[in-house]
C-alpha cells in the first residue's frame, strides 16, 4: 500500500452491488457530487478492481457471488486502510447491527433508500477519514527512518568508542592482543549457530569487546 498515492482532488469511490438499478443511482450520486465512481456488479470484480486508487468503498451485503461480508474481509486484506461502508436494503435489528460492527469494524452502515445525503455525508466522512490515515501513516514511517537514522549513528559511535577501548587495553599488554576481538567474533559466531536475533547478537558482540 503506496500512501503517496492518495490524492484529495477528485476521490475515486467502489460501488459493489448486484442490482443494477442500484448501481446506478448510487453512482449518479456520487458523481454528482465530483467523485469518480468504479461500479462493481459482483464480489469478486471488486476484488479484483480493487487498487491504491479506491479512496472509499460503498458494499452490499447481500450478493450471490461472494457476501458482502466475505467481501469485506478480502478488501481488508489487500488494503487494511480503505473504508467501507455497508449500504444494504435488509432491515437489521440493532443488536445485529451492534454484531456486525464489532466484528467487522466498517466505517459505517447505511440503509438503502433512505436520503441520499445521509450516503452523501458517510462518503464524504469516509473520504476524509482515509485521507488522514494515509497521512499519519506517512508521518510515521517517516519518524521510523528518522529514528532508524539516529539509532544507526549512535550504534557506529559506540562500537567506534568500544574498539579504541579495546586497542587501549590490548596496547597496554602485548600478550594478549587481538585476544579480546577473537573472544567477541567467536561469541557472535555461537549465538549465530544458536538462531538468537542479529540484534542480540551484535550487543553480546559490543559486551565482549569493551570488557576490559
Amino acid at each position: 500500500m503506496d500512501v503517496n498515492s492518495y490524492k484529495q482532488d477528485k476521490p475515486k469511490v467502489m460501488v459493489v452491488d448486484d442490482d443494477e438499478s442500484i448501481l446506478k443511482t448510487t453512482g449518479l450520486i456520487l458523481e454528482e457530487e465530483g467523485y469518480q465512481v468504479e461500479p462493481c456488479s459482483t464480489g469478486k470484480e471488486a476484488i479484483d478492481k480493487l487498487n491504491k486508487d479506491i479512496n472509499a468503498v460503498v458494499l452490499d451485503i447481500n450478493m450471490p457471488d461472494l457476501t458482502g461480508l466475505q467481501v469485506f474481509k478480502r478488501i481488508k486484506a489487500k488494503n487494511p486502510y480503505v473504508p467501507i461502508i455497508f449500504h444494504t436494503g435488509t432491515i437489521v435489528r440493532q443488536e445485529e447491527r451492534r454484531d456486525l460492527r464489532r466484528q467487522f469494524r466498517p466505517h459505517a452502515y447505511v440503509q438503502k433508500g433512505g436520503d441520499p445525503e445521509q450516503l452523501l455525508d458517510t462518503v464524504v466522512s469516509a473520504v476524509e477519514s482515509y485521507g488522514n490515515i494515509l497521512r499519519n501513516v506517512k508521518i510515521s514511517e517517516e519518524l521510523y527512518r528518522e529514528l532508524k537514522k539516529s539509532s544507526d549513528i549512535i550504534k557506529t559511535n559506540i562500537e567506534g568508542t568500544i574498539h579504541a577501548m579495546a586497542l587501549t587495553v590490548e596496547m597496554r599488554d602485548p600478550y594478549t592482543a587481538g585476544h579480546q576481538r577473537q573472544v567477541a567474533n567467536l561469541a557472535s559466531a555461537i549465538a549465530g549457530e544458536m538462531g538468537i536475533p542479529r540484534e542480540q547478537i551484535d550487543s553480546i558482540h559490543r559486551q565482549e569487546l569493551s570488557m576490559t
